[in-house]
């Protein structure tokens, strides 16, 4: 009896201990959502400056970017074109990043056709770091590719996919972050 009282305390405690090491959820299960496909690339082996692009070319009404830096000429050539389109476009970029020498220009070109820029620190003054890109509420790009010249250089990967719950997400998100840096 009192084996299988210590085998049974053995079970329970490997039990706790399993349940504690399983990663915590912070978002629930998304159920009923039918599987999208996800487009990834991989730098420096893909050309995903071009892929960028034509991303962005898809939108129609909005282009929300976030970004820890932004200095590439062709992609800020692309926003003012948007925009000039009437494309809603609005850019959030770290605070640190804005003050360099290839930002500020990217940003000045941006800023000289009305194109808000939100530069600024996240929560607890710490990096904006995100890179990340939302277009009509239902296409997003995300990844580690900052939206640079030297980023097709390095490693870095960017997903591309067309969904409505993650464009949401990410929407979200990126109003949050520009309400912090107010």
């Amino acid at each position: 009896m009192r084996h299988l009282l210590i085998i049974t305390i053995c079970f329970l405690i490997c039990l706790n201990v399993r349940a504690a090491q399983e990663p915590v959820t912070i978002h629930p299960p998304i159920t009923n959502i039918p599987a999208t496909a996800i487009e990834t690339y991989l730098t420096p082996y893909d050309e995903v400056e071009g892929r960028f692009l034509q991303f962005l070319e898809q939108a129609k009404s909005k282009c929300y970017i976030a970004s820890y830096s932004i200095t590439n000429p062709n992609i800020i050539k692309k926003l003012v074109d948007l925009h000039d389109r009437g494309v809603d476009v609005q850019v959030l970029t770290d605070k640190t990043q804005a003050a360099g020498k290839k930002e500020q220009i990217a940003l000045a070109i941006l800023a000289e056709d009305n194109v808000p820029v939100y530069a600024g620190r996240s929560v607890a003054n710490a990096l904006m770091h995100c890179k990340f890109c939302v277009i009509d509420d239902h296409l997003v790009e995300d990844g580690s590719w900052n939206f640079t010249v030297s980023a097709n250089r390095e490693d870095n990967i960017l997903n591309f996919i067309d969904s409505k719950p993650r464009a949401k997400m990410f929407l979200s998100y990126w109003l949050q972050i520009q309400r912090d840096m107010k």
